[in-house]
């Protein structure tokens, strides 16, 4: 049949070039064909992480000469008066450390000090406080900060300062996996926190239906995030999956979608002002289901203002394996210096502060010497435990579960 043979041949001449068009086009897409050898297996590559290599710094500024200094400032980029206690007491440890060192001589004769900028909007006045730490106090390293959205802003600051940073108090995972080479965290990061509370409350307690409840701030998101891939890993699907706002103050949407479901475990996960008001409304309204949350659950700081609230509250510890006879030395000391007994966040303080004294002894008064110190000390022994850093800077260490029974922290027996 040829295109003379009438309507019909014409249509079917033209359905016949439409499909070798077709056919021509889907060879162009599609991959071209390979030979496979005989006895060989297709494999996937294994995914690739940002932790597969250590983050370095390779500048030049190592070479740069020691300046002549009257004293060797540390800046303490958290508050640190009474408004704030962990910051206060994240204050207290490090000044312990810093007059410590200063009692056995300070950097070749020189005393150390420890230089505070703060405030309490970290993403519009704490930036400016951040580079005028940096640029103005002209500090060898820095500690900071309180959660993790203060460090984060911190951390630019750093990166483009070129000056390390340790992290005591923020688990954040996304601050050690991003490849800078300036940043160190101290304590577990929220994925292994998020992985213990889950792998506890699932496969030792036989929770299976689980609320999770988040804060709408950087905290509350970051951590979620690691909550429900946890989850995931589990194989649990929330039943509910709600969030509150860091402002909230009324709650009763939220109680009402809870308590009309057979949950049987709630995680709480945001920054500990929203939290704390949940969790006392919580209990006013009689929901004594079982509640998990971050490491920030753990400090005095949280556990005074929820009171009776907390009770029952399972978390983790921000050390991880307390020195007992250092410890013993360090609360006698603190308490001796400050009235009263050292927190988890104090010990951090010390040991972030202690770190950084030992790394600018061990390079001098140079900025990127003092990174490669750091980066170097995979080993350190703190209060809180021994420091093992992975490829971006975080320690890796397993979190310590505790729930909060009788007025005090216990731990949980494996």
């Amino acid at each position: 049949m040829n295109r003379a043979s009438g309507p019909n041949g014409a249509i079917l001449h033209c359905v016949t070039c439409l499909t070798g068009v077709a056919a021509f086009c889907f060879c162009l897409m599609a991959p071209p064909c390979q030979a496979e050898e005989v006895g060989s297996t297709s494999r996937m590559p294994a995914p690739v992480s940002i932790l597969d290599n250590r983050s370095d710094y390779y500048g030049p500024e190592r070479e740069e000469p020691e300046p002549v200094v009257e004293e060797v400032r540390i800046g303490f980029f958290a508050p640190h008066d009474s408004g704030n206690l962990a910051g206060q007491s994240l204050w207290r440890g490090a000044m312990a450390a810093i007059e410590e060192a200063n009692a056995n001589g300070g950097f070749h004769g020189k005393p150390f000090r420890l230089v505070c900028r703060w405030a309490d909007n970290p993403w519009g006045a704490g930036s400016r406080e951040m580079t005028c730490l940096v640029y103005e106090d002209r500090v060898w390293a820095v500690i900071g900060s309180i959660d993790g959205a203060g460090t984060h802003i911190a951390e630019q600051v750093a990166t483009k300062a070129r000056i390390t940073l340790v992290s005591p108090l923020s688990g954040d995972s996304s601050l050690t996996h991003t490849a800078v080479p300036w940043m160190f965290r101290l304590p577990p990061d929220d994925s292994a926190v998020a992985e213990a509370l889950v792998r506890l409350a699932v496969e030792k307690m036989g929770y299976r239906r689980i609320v999770v409840l988040t804060s709408t701030d950087h905290d509350g998101r970051t951590g979620g995030g690691e909550i429900s891939r946890a989850l995931r890993r589990h194989s649990i699907a929330p039943v509910l999956h709600l969030s509150i706002d860091a402002n909230q103050t009324d709650f009763t949407q939220q109680l009402s979608r809870i308590t009309s479901l057979p949950a049987n475990a709630i995680f709480l996960w945001g920054s500990p002002d929203p939290s704390v008001r949940f969790l006392l409304a919580m209990r006013e309204q009689a929901i004594n289901r079982p509640i998990f949350g971050p490491i920030a659950f753990s400090l005095p700081s949280f556990l005074q203002r929820a009171g009776g609230a907390a009770e029952g509250l399972t978390t983790c510890r921000l050390v991880w394996a307390p020195n007992d006879s250092r410890w013993a030395k360090f609360a006698e000391e603190y308490r001796t210096r400050f009235g009263e007994n050292p927190t988890d966040d104090a010990a951090l303080g010390y040991d972030a502060a202690s770190m950084l004294i030992e790394a600018i002894g061990r390079a001098g008064l140079n900025r990127a010497r003092i990174r490669d110190s750091v980066a170097e000390m995979s080993g350190f022994v703190g209060l809180a435990g021994k420091v093992r850093w992975d490829n971006g800077g975080g320690n890796i260490v397993s979190p310590l579960p505790v729930t909060f029974r009788g007025g005090e922290l216990r731990g949980i027996e494996d």
